[in-house]
C-alpha cells in the first residue's frame, strides 16, 4: 500500500480514479496477491494523511471559490531529499557576468542582499566553512569570509 500511495501522490506525477483503477486492475490480472480495493486504497490514504500530516491547505477566497496550496517547506524538503533533484540544487550567488540567467545570477546577490539571506555555509573538501567566522589560508592568513560565491 504505501508504494502504491507513495506513487498516486507524487507532486510531478497527478494520477487519476481511473488510473489507479487500471493499476489494480493490473495488479490483479498478473496474480498479485493481497491487493486492496479501490475504496480501501482511498481510506487508507486519507488516513496517512490524518495521521502524517497533509501539506495542502484549503482556501476560500471572497468570491467563494475554493483552492488548494501546497506548503513551500515540504515542498523543499521533499526536494533536498530527492537525491535526483539535490545535485542540479544551486545554494550560492554566482559573480555577474552582465547576463541575468537564473535567479542566483547577478549583483543583487552578490553585494546588496542581506546576510541572513545568503548561504552560511560552504561544504570543501569534507570541511565546513562558515560566514563571519574566522579562517586561517594555507599561507596562514587570516580573514573573515562575508558570503560565498559560485
Amino acid at each position: 500500500l504505501l508504494l502504491t500511495d507513495v506513487l498516486m501522490h507524487s507532486r510531478r506525477l497527478r494520477f487519476s480514479q481511473a488510473q489507479l483503477s487500471a493499476m489494480l486492475y493490473w495488479g490483479k490480472a498478473l496474480g498479485a496477491a493481497h491487493l486492496p480495493t479501490q475504496s480501501a486504497f482511498s481510506a487508507w490514504a486519507e488516513a496517512s494523511l490524518r495521521q502524517t500530516g497533509d501539506p495542502c491547505r484549503r482556501f476560500v477566497s471572497l468570491h467563494g471559490n475554493v483552492f488548494y496550496m501546497n506548503d513551500v517547506g515540504h515542498g523543499l524538503a521533499q526536494d533536498f531529499a530527492n537525491p535526483r533533484k539535490r545535485p542540479y540544487m544551486t545554494f550560492y550567488p554566482e559573480v555577474d557576468n552582465g547576463v541575468l540567467d537564473e535567479v542566483w545570477n547577478g549583483a543583487h546577490w552578490v553585494k546588496d542582499a542581506p546576510d541572513d539571506c545568503v548561504a552560511p555555509m560552504l561544504d570543501y573538501d569534507s570541511r565546513h566553512w562558515f560566514i563571519n567566522e574566522l579562517v586561517q589560508c594555507t599561507d596562514s592568513k587570516l580573514f573573515i569570509p562575508l558570503r560565498w560565491l559560485r
